[in-house]
């Protein structure tokens, strides 16, 4: 989950700051190492809620587009790939990822905007639509869609989100480095 470059740089920040302070207190060094990886460890399960939103956003909008007044064909009968993604739907039923974001009030419900335009980078890159043509897919296609989506980064209201919600300027320097 937290790699060792995060923990490096963490470490290093930390002993940076310790060295630099006017106190020089390890416990409190300590204290503030712990809070970043918590921190790293929140902004890791904000990333897979909002992978699991974004498949739930998709839903939606099939949904809605079914219930048109004149539907098309392609309303009807729409490619729903997408939002049957094994590694997405094997997420949505994780109880860590469920009882970590319910215990820490981790949600994306409030941010619709957000995930329409994480939903919109995503259907326009070229991965999701080689990976929406091929013939067949399996658990691994379907995790790699959400790796090598690297739309996900580029979200200025994703990034914005995030920053609105971290209480450290630690996350903001991880998020420009992410």
């Amino acid at each position: 989950m937290i790699n060792r470059v995060l923990l490096r740089i963490k470490v290093l920040h930390i002993v940076y700051s310790y060295y630099k302070g006017e106190d020089q207190n390890i416990d409190l060094a300590e204290r503030e190492f712990v809070k970043s990886i918590d921190k790293s460890y929140e902004l890791y399960f904000y990333l897979l809620k909002m992978m699991v939103d974004v498949t739930k956003y998709a839903e939606t909008i099939i949904e809605t587009r079914k219930n048109r007044l004149n539907p098309t064909k392609e309303d009807l009968n729409p490619n729903t790939r997408f939002i049957d993604n094994s590694f997405i739907r094997q997420l949505a039923h994780n109880t860590e990822l469920i009882d970590f974001t319910s215990d820490n009030k981790i949600s994306w419900v409030n941010q619709q905007e957000t995930l329409k335009e994480i939903y919109n980078l995503i259907t326009s890159s070229e991965i999701y639509e080689e990976y929406m043509e091929a013939e067949e897919t399996d658990y691994q296609q379907d995790k790699n869609l959400w790796r090598k989506s690297k739309s996900l980064t580029k979200s200025k209201a994703q990034n914005s989100h995030f920053y609105r919600n971290s209480t450290t300027k630690r996350i903001s320097f991880l998020l420009k480095n992410y």
